[in-house]
């Protein structure tokens, strides 16, 4: 197994680093659909939108930004008007095979100026208003009114609120080998003696196995 953390991850695939997993598990549309995933990737951090997908025949993008605008002759162009940040040759290969779409200006009318609420409201789709769940939360709840085991999967060090679920409980981890009850060194003999440090009675970790897998990238 292979771990990546998020610049090996960028790097590697020009994509990003797993921040959110939905199995689509038991779905009654079909066995085909029950092995589908949904991964969502969360990039949280201050991109620059303009210079990412770069206006390059607006005038006023140059007007604007005299010192840190990037000239048309060094972008990928994608088309009469807009252009690849010289660093995006990966997403550049995607979007001339037809793999990739992207969205201009996604936001919500009178937006906030915080950035704590902003973010409160795009993880869960409910802008100017919040809600106590997230939006993939909400999905799941939806399309699997029962409880199930694994549904949610939150690849981070802390939990999202978009997992946040009113029926299912996000495993949150960032790291398998870490996934293992700790305790102080007066306590790990009892925990040794019930086989909750080790996992199962046979000396195995499932759990650890499971997130190990889901975690890996071959």
């Amino acid at each position: 197994m292979r771990v990546f953390n998020r610049r090996q991850f960028l790097t590697s695939s020009a994509l990003a680093t797993g921040a959110c997993m939905l199995p689509y598990t038991n779905i009654t549309a079909g066995e085909a659909l029950a092995k589908r995933i949904l991964v969502v990737i969360e990039l949280s951090g201050g991109n620059d939108g303009l210079n990412s997908i770069v206006p390059y025949t607006n005038d006023a993008y140059y007007q604007l930004r005299p010192n840190i605008a990037i000239p048309p002759n060094r972008l990928l162009k994608m088309d009469d008007s807009w252009g690849f940040n010289p660093g995006m040759l990966g997403f550049e290969r995607l979007w001339h095979s037809g793999d990739l779409a992207i969205v201009h200006g996604a936001g919500y009318d009178n937006p906030s100026f915080s950035h704590f609420t902003s973010m409160a409201y795009w993880h869960t789709a409910a802008p100017n208003s919040g809600n106590e769940f997230g939006w993939m939360g909400r999905l799941a709840d939806s399309m699997f009114p029962v409880p199930q085991p694994n549904l949610l999967l939150n690849i981070s060090s802390t939990q999202s609120l978009a997992v946040k679920s009113k029926l299912h409980t996000p495993v949150v981890f960032d790291d398998p080998d870490r996934f293992q009850r700790s305790a102080f060194k007066q306590q790990q003999s009892l925990l040794n003696r019930k086989n909750l440090a080790t996992g199962d009675s046979d000396g195995s970790n499932t759990n650890r196995e499971f997130l190990a897998k889901v975690f890996s990238i071959e």
